[in-house]
């Protein structure tokens, strides 16, 4: 079972064999993820177009090969031919599947573009042909179908000076005759295009063979209107090398608003099927994109990855505080998270929490309040079935259960980051962090909580500090049971970017 995105690992299928999908794209229909890519045996060979599914972009299955080679002597299949890049889409109108490639012979002078059909989106594809697109040549290219259902080929031409994007028929089985060039003279190939509140992105990297490079990508407000070139898509080290990749396809994830993959290859010539996948998140600055580096991500239920050092939620400004002694804290001063949402459907159940910091630790003072909290009855012996505050700081977790006469059960625990769970804890980080509990006002009930600096890999406490933060409450009586409220911003199994920002102050 794989758990997190290695981008440049050997990346295995549910039956340990490495995936063999280079150049491709990933066609959602109907719940599945379908990938499609070349097999690459050699340089100058083609094994045929494979398969993968998966249901979470993490694992997949091998389903065969969706596009076979053709043994008769001359065919544009034949084993000793190139096919490259293909990519998949769905005809919405006849349910039918349509997969485009990159069509060459052995001097690479063919300059085709192919296209294949199938009634299921597995295959197999039936070859129907190849030509040069409205007359130009057709090298690596990609295929993008729009919310219109409007479908273009853009592929490099004119000796890869220049990239053209070509409007399909209705069948999607031929040009419709309208076409643009793009990047016109800055010798672009491996296009990747994806669409992103009404603006139109499209990524492509530099005509250096096998060799990684840089690249750059371009916005436009309409799929065939001016296109400015912005700047390189990756930042930070190895940007220049585009992570030593190349892309080949930006895949939207299914459900999720504002989720981009940059699919790459790290082309390992001349030992092609050894070849490596670079997945990913393409991430938004404003109207800018970008790709940063990550030795490993994943997904919360598809949502963000959770290597971000500052969360993009509302911001808290945290005010420095005196030490306080365990056990003796009053509830009362520092800076007030607020009231915490209600439980849905549940009005008799809510929480408050304040926040101070010093040097050596942060400080919460987090308050139940509610009709049933008086009476609250242990439900069993197991922690996780108790009373509990969840707090996450930066990529970090602590879970705080209620235990008898005042006391809490610490855990410490990274639940954020999957790949590396657990891993970023010192083994003695209990002995950092202290906790309690109290009665408090009438029907209300007092955790008071103090998460030590060298509990976990800190930054240095001091002003300006950044952190993302969020609190997590649960209450698990015999009236309640596992109610949870949590801080406005995100909860604990949520999407970081909505967490609160804390940001130390004086």
């Amino acid at each position: 079972m794989t758990n997190g995105f290695k981008p440049g690992e050997r990346w295995l299928d549910t039956e340990g064999n490495p995936i063999r999908a280079h150049g491709g794209g990933v066609l959602y229909d109907e719940g599945l993820y379908y990938w499609f890519g070349e097999m690459r045996d050699g340089f100058k060979s083609f094994p045929g177009i494979s398969c993968y599914t998966s249901e979470d972009l993490l694992n997949w299955t091998y389903r065969g090969i969706a596009l076979a080679p053709v043994e008769a002597e001359g065919h544009e299949l034949h084993p000793d031919r190139i096919i490259e890049r293909p990519k998949v889409i769905r005809h919405p109108e006849s349910g039918r599947y349509v997969m485009w490639m990159h069509v060459e012979n052995k001097g690479y002078g063919l300059a085709h573009a192919g296209v294949a059909v199938s009634d299921k989106p597995d295959g197999p594809y039936t070859y129907v042909g190849s030509f040069r697109p409205n007359g130009a040549e057709s090298r690596d290219m990609t295929l993008y179908q729009d919310d219109d259902g409007q479908a273009y080929l853009i592929h490099a031409t004119d000796n890869n000076a220049n990239l053209q994007i070509n409007l399909l028929t209705a069948d999607y089985l031929a040009m419709d005759g309208r076409f643009k060039k793009v990047f016109q003279g800055q010798f672009r190939e491996a296009p990747a295009l994806f669409k992103h509140q009404e603006q139109y992105y499209m990524i492509a990297s530099g005509c250096t063979g096998f060799s990684p490079n840089a690249s750059y990508y371009a916005v436009s407000d309409s799929i065939m209107g001016e296109w400015k070139v912005q700047g390189m898509i990756a930042r930070g080290t190895g940007r220049e090398s585009t992570f030593h990749s190349q892309p080949t396809y930006v895949l939207t994830v299914a459900g999720q608003e504002n989720q981009y993959i940059l699919m790459c290859d790290r082309w390992r010539y001349p030992n092609l099927s050894d070849s490596r996948h670079v997945w990913l998140p393409i991430q938004f600055e404003g109207d800018q994109i970008y790709i940063e580096w990550m030795n490993s991500w994943n997904f919360q239920a598809f949502n963000r990855g959770v290597h971000i050092d500052v969360a993009a939620g509302p911001e808290l400004a945290v005010p420095h505080g005196a030490v306080l002694e365990h056990n003796q804290r009053p509830f009362h001063g520092g800076s007030s998270l607020g009231e915490l949402d209600f439980v849905p459907d549940k009005k008799d159940l809510r929480a408050s929490a304040h926040m101070t910091w010093h040097e050596n630790g942060l400080v919460f003072h987090i308050r139940l309040i509610g009709e049933k909290l008086p009476g609250v009855i242990e439900p069993s012996n197991r922690i996780w079935d108790k009373d509990h505050v969840w707090i996450a700081v930066n990529h970090y977790q602590y879970s705080f259960a209620r235990l008898p006469e005042g006391k809490c059960s610490v855990v410490t625990g990274t639940y954020l980051d999957y790949v590396d769970i657990g891993s970023s804890f010192p083994a003695d980080a209990e002995q950092y962090v202290t906790a309690s509990w109290s009665r408090g006002e009438e029907q209300t009930l007092d955790f008071h909580i103090e998460i030590g600096r060298d509990s976990a890999d800190f930054p240095l406490f001091r002003q300006g500090t950044e952190l993302p933060l969020s609190i997590t409450v649960q209450v698990n009586s015999r009236d309640m049971p596992k109610e949870r409220v949590w801080t406005p911003a995100g909860w604990i199994w949520g999407d970081p970017r909505t967490y609160v920002r804390a940001r130390f102050a004086e």
